[in-house]
């Protein structure tokens, strides 16, 4: 939805130029803004397309997650990786020792 700004000023005095006395042309003025205030709402076709938009975000959010637990699979295997690294750098070297 785009937001309409509407001169109420201008508006009166457009109406009072075509000959509209002041109390008038200020009663027309309030109904029309109240209208387009009202109009402002959304409708189910707007309703729609954001819950279309919303389940593509879920989606989405999905795919991250089933990527984040991949990566934390891999950031665990290479936790070992360096541990059985480790182990075998430090074994030798403890072995020299003795």
């Amino acid at each position: 939805m785009v937001a309409v700004t509407f001169d109420t000023l201008r508006f009166v005095k457009t109406l009072e130029d075509a000959s509209f006395d002041k109390k008038q042309a200020e009663a027309i003025s309030r109904a029309f803004q109240d209208a387009q205030r009202e109009s402002e709402f959304a409708t189910k076709a707007d309703i729609r397309i954001l819950e279309t938009k919303i389940d593509s975000l879920k989606t989405r959010i999905d795919s991250l997650k089933t990527e984040i637990d991949s990566l934390k699979n891999d950031i665990n295997s290479l936790r070992w990786i360096l541990g059985i690294i480790v182990i075998l750098t430090v074994i030798p070297l403890v072995k020299g020792m003795f």
